[in-house]
């Protein structure tokens, strides 16, 4: 799934007849702040410039560590939701296909 502000990344399974379900979720922030950097350009060109050049520079890094994963398992009245560490999820399999 991907919205405005993340991308959700799900791998697993669900059992509908006995209403369980074992996924990993990974959930991936969208960090933009395009908008905000043609605004400060209009009011004040330096700021604008300067937002632009720190996102540039700065995207991908915080994106990387605002990541986070999550295994979800257990019934779907009572899910269990444990953060998986990021040694851990590098470990086990990760989705398929990357970052969208």
């Amino acid at each position: 799934m991907k919205g405005v502000s993340a991308a959700v990344l799900m791998e697993g399974r669900a059992d509908i007849q006995h209403e369980t379900q074992d996924i990993k979720v990974v959930v991936v922030p969208e960090i933009n702040a395009g908008t905000a950097s043609l605004v400060y350009g209009v009011i004040n060109p330096l700021a604008g410039l300067t937002s632009f050049l720190a996102q540039l520079v700065l995207r991908q890094p915080l994106i990387d560590v605002n990541t986070r994963s999550f295994r979800v398992d257990g019934s779907w009245a009572d899910p269990k939701v444990s953060p998986i560490s990021a040694s851990e999820g590098e470990s086990k399999s990760a989705p398929k296909g990357g970052r969208p």
